[in-house]
């Protein structure tokens, strides 16, 4: 199990590598958007500085977890994996002067909340619409989204059709 509470700027000038399991008991807002969960979140962080200097964290994220299918209603199982590479900070100020191909982690102190980070970034690898594969949901019927089905294809039953021929014989 990793440390809640890490000193990031220090495991940086060490060049230290985390990993572990964070649980997900101690993650409430994650359990609040999953049905599910096993028992922790798999966690790999690499601390070191970048070709500018910077002090900088990559990192891999990976929980698999139920969630709701939006077709059928029924559990859907995910594998949730998110991977980040973080400039470390003290402040805003700070944070706008990183280069673009890093995301800003602002530390204010010298500790910071691993568990925090590991949630949000697992929270960000949600999906936005989470449903079994097509052949593999138990939905009967088919749905439509603004002229095409479920499997892509036209919907012969869209309303505005009608004005399409209209148009057509203008």
């Amino acid at each position: 199990m990793l440390p809640r509470r890490i000193d990031p700027r220090k495991l940086t000038a060490q060049g230290a590598t985390l990993s572990g399991c964070i649980p997900t008991a101690q993650l409430q807002r994650l359990m609040a958007a999953v049905l599910d969960a096993d028992a922790g979140v798999e966690v790999t962080l690499d601390f070191g500085r970048d070709a500018q200097g910077n002090a900088v964290v990559e990192g891999e994220f990976t929980l698999d977890a139920d969630l709701r299918c939006q077709r059928c209603l029924g559990v859907v199982r995910q594998r949730l994996s998110s991977g980040c590479r973080l400039g470390i900070v003290w402040d805003d100020q700070q944070a706008r002067q990183l280069p673009r191909d890093l995301e800003p982690w602002v530390v204010p102190e010298q500790d910071a909340d691993l568990f925090e980070l590991a949630e949000d970034e697992v929270l960000l690898a949600l999906p936005i619409v989470p449903r079994h594969d097509a052949d593999a949901c138990r939905a009967t019927g088919r749905y439509s989204t603004g002229g095409f089905d479920d499997t892509g294809e036209a919907d012969e039953g869209n309303p505005f059709r009608i004005l399409e021929q209209l148009k057509k014989n203008d």
